[in-house]
């Protein structure tokens, strides 16, 4: 499958529907937090994308996507000195701040290849 405009080259593109639900017309600026695999002590939402939408009349809305790259993905081994990807269940948080989210997904990293097939072999014998 193509990626859509904007991810080129991405491992992963998350897409978002911003709708304003309001009155008057106003501008969204969409964030897009990760969160990594359990037990590797990262932060539980790390900031990795955001877009400032256009102006939004009332009623209306406006797809937004969210290219992730391999070095989204990535953690420093400050044991082996390089970084790397690890394996198992990625959180996907889409808000207009990391207290305020309104969509979240997930994803997996399996031997390097992401999905959004969470039944992936690595992820039933992951003890994350």
């Amino acid at each position: 499958p193509q990626m859509p405009i904007g991810c080129s080259g991405a491992l992963v593109c998350v897409n978002a529907r911003i709708a304003n639900v309001g009155s008057v017309n106003g501008v969204e600026v969409a964030q897009l937090y990760m969160g990594f695999p359990e037990g590797l002590g990262e932060p539980p939402k790390v900031l990795r994308g955001f877009v400032r939408t256009t102006e939004i009349q009332p009623g209306r809305s406006t797809d937004i996507v969210f290219p992730l790259f391999e070095r989204d993905l990535q953690i420093y081994n400050a044991n082996a000195s390089k970084w790397e990807t690890p394996e198992g269940k990625f959180g996907v948080f889409v808000g207009a701040s990391s207290r305020d989210i309104r969509f979240t997904s997930a994803f997996a990293v399996c031997e390097s290849t992401p999905s959004f097939d969470l039944s992936q072999p690595c992820m039933q014998t992951s003890s994350r």
